[in-house]
């Protein structure tokens, strides 16, 4: 069994700064995006307008019975092509 050599992390610590910003980045974009669909489709639900609330509900209902395992599959599926 040999040593790990953490030198290498030091030595690439700006890219690791830079995938860890990027990250963050991509992390605050998904949240503002998710917070304004969902008080978006919130407003849909609860209006009385029925084409409105039809659009809404059969997002919602829509997303929650697609299980998360088959979008999971079909992420890295898109990933890898």
């Amino acid at each position: 069994m040999g040593t790990l050599d953490f030198s290498v992390l030091m030595r690439h610590s700006d890219r690791f700064l830079e995938g860890f910003l990027n990250t963050i980045q991509v992390s605050i974009m998904a949240l503002i995006g998710s917070f304004i669909l969902g008080a978006i489709l919130a407003i849909f639900r609860i209006s009385p307008v029925k084409p409105l609330n039809w659009i809404g509900t059969a997002f919602v209902e829509f997303i929650r019975n697609i299980p998360l395992l088959l979008v999971v599959f079909s992420s890295i599926l898109d990933c890898l092509h």
